[in-house]
């Protein structure tokens, strides 16, 4: 295979999750299962939906885990531990401040609880996290799950405008996850920039985003790198078929996310890549809202949860549910613990991501895109865990490879060969990355 040629489509045609991913091209249906009758919430009788959507209006579901004692089996709260077994007398189970309890089973080490929570139809996403995160007793442990949207209110927010479908149409593969790489650790001239562009396009990266250094006060130096990077993959299509993608940068702190993209947009760029938090989402709608809006490189900043609530949103709704509602077309997150700031991503919660941003709804399964720890030999774990819909943050282990840029992005395509079936004497770059960092291809 010459360098930057495509991998083959068959990558990980053949794994548990590579069929689970093609499955989604038709997904089933993401509601809650409808309830066989009717259930008992301590006051009077709650209607459940034949679509599992709580039968009054402006109200979505939630679904959130509470620790319990495992010798009594009831919650380990004050304001709950009259809650009698798997879920008879639900007004007694914790629910945040205007939900009710709709359902409560009992699961390992405590309860799983399905509520309803009432908002106004055109609620934002920040009024969203702010019911969820909000009015919990103080003294009770939640983890909300997973948030299912009513379809009045979905209408309201973007999702994914590219997606999956969108961008396998772009690069011409059906099966190969896809590779991106932050351009760092370049010099300010914009020829040895323009340089590190071809040299990774060439090498078999999809993907290229502006790097996290501080642009100016005006924009001009993302703008004259966009116009470089145009250059540069224009001089890369006279040579090859590929028709690799730059993603140009938002900065969202003090500045007018909108404005910026739109002059973005309108200067040419295909791409953007922004880091956000909860406070971003938003904007980051608003973004996706455009007419003609670039594809959206969504990079999550790690997050704590706030100090005034016991309750935690797991990564699937933060990095799948939320992100992907607000317009992401690709969520990243880390799956490793960066400076020491966050817990690594458990194999469970990454499973989860993908399964939230390939779930029915909206119009566009999103592309989930672990980073952080990411190397040519944990790919084929994360292919066997995620199939092969991924975009491979590639940018530490590309950078780092001891062959430097080049070398890196060719261990990362040589691996993807390997899963693809092409079983060849090992090249000379992969041996290099797995001698550093380990794992097999």
């Amino acid at each position: 295979m010459m360098p930057g040629q495509p991998a083959h489509d068959a990558c990980g045609a053949n794994s548990d999750g590579a069929r689970r991913r093609q499955m989604r091209e038709e997904p089933e249906p993401c509601t809650l299962r409808p309830s066989s009758g009717r259930f008992f919430d301590g006051r009077k009788d709650v209607g459940i939906m034949e679509d599992g959507s709580a039968g009054r209006p402006g109200e979505f579901q939630v679904v959130y885990q509470v620790q319990t004692d495992p010798v009594i089996g009831r919650a380990t709260t004050g304001g709950t531990e009259a809650w009698r077994a798997r879920g008879r007398f639900l007004g007694e189970v914790p629910a945040p401040r205007g939900g009710r309890a709709l359902e409560a089973t009992e699961s390992a080490g405590g309860l799983e609880v399905r509520a309803a929570l009432s908002l106004p139809v055109q609620a934002s996403l920040a009024a969203i996290v702010d019911a969820l995160e909000s009015g919990w007793p103080t003294d009770v442990a939640v983890r909300i799950v997973h948030v299912e949207l009513p379809s009045r209110l979905e209408e309201h927010l973007p999702g994914p405008r590219y997606g999956v479908p969108e961008l396998r149409r772009r690069f011409a593969t059906r099966f190969r996850p896809l590779l991106l790489a932050a351009v760092d650790g370049v010099s300010d001239d914009l020829d040895d920039w323009g340089a590190a562009l071809r040299v990774q396009w060439l090498a078999g990266v999809d993907i290229l985003v502006e790097g996290r250094g501080e642009d100016t006060a005006d924009g001009s130096e993302t703008m004259r790198r966009l116009e470089r990077a145009g250059l540069e993959a224009s001089r890369i299509a006279l040579d090859t078929p590929r028709r690799p993608l730059y993603a140009a940068r938002l900065f969202p702190s003090g500045r007018d996310l909108v404005a910026q993209a739109e002059r973005l947009r309108d200067a040419g760029a295909e791409a953007l890549v922004v880091e956000w938090t909860v406070s971003d989402l938003d904007a980051l709608a608003a973004v996706a809202r455009l007419p003609d809006s670039p594809v959206i490189v969504a990079m999550a900043k790690p997050r704590e949860a706030p100090a005034a609530t016991p309750a935690v949103l797991a990564p699937a709704v933060l990095f799948g549910e939320l992100v992907r509602a607000a317009g992401a077309d690709v969520s990243g997150y880390d799956i490793a613990a960066p400076e020491g700031r966050a817990a690594p991503l458990a194999a469970t919660d990454q499973a989860s991501v993908g399964e939230a941003l390939a779930a029915s709804g909206f119009r566009r399964a999103a592309w989930p895109a672990p980073s952080f720890g990411i190397h040519p030999g944990i790919l084929p774990s994360l292919v066997r865990e995620l199939g092969p819909d991924i975009v491979i943050d590639a940018s530490v282990a590309i950078h780092g490879h001891p062959g430097g840029p080049r070398a890196g992005a060719a261990a990362f395509t040589q691996a993807l060969d390997r899963l693809s079936g092409y079983a060849g004497p090992l090249p000379d770059e992969l041996a290099q990355a797995l001698a550093r960092w380990g794992g097999a291809a």
